[in-house]
């Protein structure tokens, strides 16, 4: 089964509580739409760093928003050039002095790239598909 992702509400009550309790001033976000980061913007503020790589702006969470939504994509933007920048977010988010996130492979090699050297991790996870 594949892991259901707490919902990004759930995520950002947690991601708050976290900031305080670890005593983290910035949140790296590493996110693959627009509707996340501008959630979590409007939530958290200037408190949010991200990457400038070209994100989807998705409808809702189903496959047909999510391909229609690479027609927005520049010509010459390719699956590579999307999995290069979403691995070079994967590398900063796993050089972070902590982390909190969904399981998904993203955090999981963030997690492996760190090699334990996190000083707070949580990888959440709300059941299998």
């Amino acid at each position: 089964g594949h892991p259901v992702q707490p919902g990004l509400e759930e995520l950002c009550e947690d991601l708050k509580e976290k900031m305080v309790q670890w005593n983290c001033d910035y949140l790296f976000v590493v996110a693959e739409t627009h509707n996340t980061m501008d959630y979590l913007r409007q939530q958290l503020g200037d408190k949010v760093i991200t990457t400038s790589r070209i994100r989807r702006r998705v409808k809702d969470q189903s496959v047909q928003a999510y391909a229609e939504a690479e027609k927005d994509f520049p010509a010459d933007y390719t699956m590579l050039k999307n999995n290069e920048q979403y691995l070079e977010e994967i590398y900063l988010l796993s050089k972070c002095n902590c982390i909190s996130a969904g399981k998904c492979s993203g955090s999981i090699v963030a997690a492996l790239w760190n090699a334990g050297a996190y000083e707070e991790m949580e990888i959440m996870q709300r059941g299998l598909y």
